[in-house]
């Protein structure tokens, strides 16, 4: 999820409202629609809702702009079902895309006919009345090209700026449920700094910041007094050799697992299972 600071956000997207006349929309990373300006659908798109069959056809190809966006990480323009132009840009934290910000519907010049195309063709599909659609059609002026280029551009950089004043931005919360989750599941692997990372899509001062959130200390020392609780527990529970349970709680060499182990406990592994069977 989001953390957005909605005030702000909402001046912000009036604003480009107000400038270009195209309507914006705001997503967070699992695509999930949080706020939009104008917060109405055009009537165009109303009309176009009222069948479900066309309804899914919006949520394909705007998928493929989420998808496009994924694969990118850079803005994508392309066209609906209905032929209305749309643009998307991603919304990046550490090169890990937290939101999306999508512009449209947008009557492109020397479209209209095609669109109307679309509509009589709809309109024969489910039944709803052409006269609604070409109500709609008339509500669009046509801009080209260059306006919808200069459209993403502008957009691109509200989201920096939204951006970069922490209008909008990742809730620790989730990163740290997240990371939680991973170290606990694969902390007797090997596991470093770079390879959190890169599994996150953070930097390593944002990794150690969640980790001081999350476990009130550094991952590298979480990890290690995870392997170490989990090493007492098998040092009591059972009766391998403490090389094997230094290997399987993560510590491959058998010396500096009793190193730490040691420095840790205030006893060897041997002496502290010697010590809780008296």
């Amino acid at each position: 999820m989001l953390d957005v600071m909605m005030p702000e956000l909402m001046t912000a997207i009036r604003d480009f409202y107000n400038m270009t006349g195209i309507k914006v929309a705001l997503y967070d990373g699992a695509r999930r629609f949080l706020y939009s300006y104008p917060e109405s659908m055009c009537l165009f798109c109303k009309t176009v809702r009222e069948s479900e069959s066309l309804t899914l056809r919006c949520r394909e190809f705007d998928n493929v702009g989420f998808d496009m966006c994924d694969k990118t990480k850079k803005p994508y323009i392309y066209h609906c079902h209905m032929g209305l132009a749309e643009a998307i840009t991603p919304i990046c934290e550490d090169d890990r895309i937290i939101g999306y910000m999508m512009m449209g519907q947008i009557l492109c010049d020397g479209t209209r006919d095609q669109v109307k195309r679309a509509a009589e063709a709809a309109a024969r599909e489910t039944g709803i009345s052409m006269e609604a659609f070409l109500r709609g059609l008339d509500e669009f002026r046509s801009v080209n090209d260059d306006f919808i280029r200069s459209a993403l551009n502008v957009m691109a950089m509200c989201v920096c700026y939204l951006y970069n004043n922490h209008i909008i931005r990742s809730r620790d919360e989730d990163l740290c449920d997240r990371l939680r989750n991973y170290v606990e599941n694969h902390f007797a692997e090997e596991l470093t700094v770079s390879m959190l990372c890169k599994m996150m899509y953070i930097s390593k001062s944002k990794l150690y910041h969640l980790s001081i959130t999350a476990f009130g200390m550094g991952i590298t020392d979480y990890i290690r007094n995870k392997r170490i609780e989990r090493a007492k527990e098998l040092l009591l529970t059972t009766k391998r050799s403490v090389s094997e349970i230094g290997r399987t709680v993560g510590f491959a060499d058998a010396n500096y697992f009793t190193r730490i182990f040691k420095k840790e406990e205030g006893r060897t592994p041997k002496q502290y299972r010697a010590f809780f069977e008296q």
